[in-house]
């Protein structure tokens, strides 16, 4: 009878590490949905697939568009870029920025498409010296580099968010907020930004795609909207030729060529996090391919719809200098000058502020990709082991399938960095030096490596071929060049006011991870082994760890929640295991982990048994 007996039971699929398909274990000739090419090189490189992948080659592209968002960059750079040289420095500057970043995104896609992980500059380190354990201190430098210089780029996002939505309530009631009320508006936006960035994969994928189409209608709906309304417009030689020193001279700095070295560095905030679309490898289907083509075309967007808003601003620039002085003074120089332009028009200044209201959300949906792209590298870095709590922040959450612990994390962080945020505007511009710098040298340990690689290098679906030499070290210099700008003085004399701690954190870096890595016993050298394989050595290739043939597996990782119950446990006889292979407490049964991973090589589990019994 139809409906009775037993349910057929689906035969089992096999799939080895590299195989183009997963074919079933009978021989049928039908197969299943062929295997994702990004978590075929995954596996490849040793990783279990432990994230859902959502993302498409559109998603990827927003990902590093919407966080760059050149409406969130611009509101902050074109002010210093209009004080250190005026119109000429701001276009032309953008201009040359925008050429070397694209050269930047061409070395990282490259990398990106041969080692589609998440992690970025890290992980290709790694890979890159096939970590070797000489080299491994400097994967480890970079990865702190990383962490430190998205969690300024996060700080800064967020205050930026909390500071717009004070010009905007502002303008509509005349309320200024004070630090205490810009510090509790930017604690409750960094829980929304975490609550957001803890949804589920698929979730982020439409979000992400939203911020993305957002800040290319927005920003498109203002430089309309800023040419239709302006009541006069500038000539095109005051546009792309004035040179503006007085503002810097009153500073200062009277030398052209330190202004334009100001200047032009300014506008590296415009492409701060241009790597993003490499965090979310592990997450994007294809990621060998789709990884690639987001890093570029996310940052031809960038420089595109960037280059087009600073022309139809300047061009539409009020020729009343009290307004522009109004707008410098008052820390809100584009708002301050959109909202004229309306009100110049229209007569009515609460459209103005609506329309400032598009800014506001662009700048919004970039703090939340920060907190996911953040994340992301958190989680990447703490699977190998190389921060404090490892196992707590790289635990995926197995409902979400997101790196729930990293998220908050990060948030965490972003709220201890904003605190010093509320003291000065100084403060935010050093912030933003910080996060442009930590982030160009995390990107310069790759490319240079990359650079000495040469010819050995197998490339992934993407490859810039005999262009390779130049296009790295035109990246590495500009990036250089960069670095050297934001360690300069903007103003003189130098005093504890307006001091540039830029090259204070560099020397700390500089510093710092050597007396960390060679500290006796408890050095990072002693418990930081760079690669932790996931997989067993026999279905992988590439670089990793090795002990007497076999790869040195890293700990298990475990939630929070379950390292809270293993911290307050009292137990001291036969721990339990979970699901995972995390302790929650009393003596370790290392028969009973090993038991779990029947495809381990024989010998390692040996060799696992004896460590764990030692």
């Amino acid at each position: 009878m139809p409906g009775t007996g037993p349910k057929p039971q689906r035969l089992p699929v096999l799939h080895e590490v590299g195989a183009p398909y997963e074919r079933k274990k009978s021989g049928s000739r039908r197969c299943t949905k062929p295997v994702d090419s990004g978590q075929q090189r995954l596996e490849e490189l040793g990783y279990h697939q432990e994230l859902k992948r959502k993302f498409n080659k559109w998603t990827s592209c927003c990902s590093g568009f919407a966080l760059m968002s050149f409406l969130l960059a611009l509101v902050g750079s074109l002010p210093t870029a209009w004080q250190y040289g005026g119109p000429v420095v701001a276009v032309w500057g953008f201009v040359i920025v925008s050429a070397f970043s694209f050269l930047i995104a061409l070395s990282l896609a490259e990398l990106a498409s041969c080692y589609p992980l998440a992690g970025g500059p890290y992980f290709w380190c790694l890979e890159l010296t096939d970590n070797d354990a000489k080299y491994t201190m400097f994967a480890f430098g970079t990865g702190y580099l990383n962490v430190l210089g998205q969690a300024a780029n996060l700080g800064c996002s967020a205050y930026l968010t909390a500071d717009c939505i004070n010009f905007i309530v502002r303008m509509t009631n005349g309320h200024q907020f004070s630090p205490l009320e810009i510090l509790l508006t930017y604690a409750i936006l960094l829980l929304v930004f975490g609550c957001i960035a803890s949804m589920p994969t698929k979730f982020l994928m439409f979000y992400t795609s939203f911020a993305g189409v957002f800040l290319l209608f927005g920003g498109t709906l203002l430089i309309i909207i800023m040419l239709a309304l302006a009541p006069a417009y500038r000539s095109a030689a005051w546009v792309f030729g004035a040179f503006r020193s007085s503002d810097a001279e009153a500073v200062g700095i009277s030398s052209w060529g330190y202004i334009w070295v100001l200047g032009i560095v300014s506008n590296c905030f415009s492409f701060i996090g241009l790597e993003s679309p490499a965090q979310f490898a592990e997450e994007t289907k294809r990621a060998d391919k789709n990884v690639a083509y987001g890093l570029i075309t996310s940052t031809i967007l960038e420089a595109v719809m960037g280059l087009a808003f600073v022309l139809s601003f300047l061009f539409c620039l009020p020729v009343d200098e009290a307004v522009l002085q109004r707008g410098m003074d008052d820390s809100h120089f584009v708002q301050t000058i959109f909202t004229s332009i309306v009100e110049t028009r229209l007569g009515n200044p609460a459209i103005g502020v609506g329309l400032v209201g598009i800014i506001l959300v662009a700048v919004f949906n970039s703090t939340v990709l920060a907190v996911a792209v953040n994340a992301r590298m958190l989680w990447s870095f703490s699977r190998e082991g190389g921060i404090f709590l490892y196992r707590v922040w790289a635990a995926v959450d197995r409902r979400l399938g997101i790196p729930l612990n990293a998220t908050w994390a990060m948030t965490a962080l972003a709220f201890l960095i904003g605190l010093p945020l509320l003291h000065s505007e100084e403060t935010f511009f050093a912030l933003a030096s910080i996060s442009s710098v930590g982030l160009n040298l995390s990107y310069v340990a790759p490319i240079v490596l990359r650079l000495m690689k040469g010819k050995d290098l197998t490339p992934g679906t993407f490859s810039m071929g005999w262009a390779q030499p130049w296009v790295n070290a035109g990246a590495v210099a500009f990036i250089l060049f960069s670095v050297v700008g934001f360690c300069l003085p903007a103003v003189t004399p130098v005093l504890a006011s307006n001091f540039n701690w830029t090259p204070v954190m560099i020397g700390i870096v500089a510093v710092g991870v050597p007396f960390v890595w060679y500290l006796p016993k408890v050095g990072a050298r002693n418990w930081y082994h760079g690669k932790a394989h996931l997989m067993p050595d026999t279905s992988i290739r590439g670089g990793g760890r090795y002990q007497n043939g076999e790869a040195n597996y890293g700990r298990p990782t475990i939630p929070l929640t379950e390292l809270i119950a293993e911290v307050m446990s009292k137990q001291e006889g036969a721990h339990t295991w979970t699901k995972n292979g995390s302790r929650l407490g009393g003596a370790i049964d290392a028969k009973a982990i090993l038991d779990r991973h029947k495809s381990y090589p024989e010998s390692l589990r040996t060799m696992h048994l004896a460590e764990r019994q030692v």
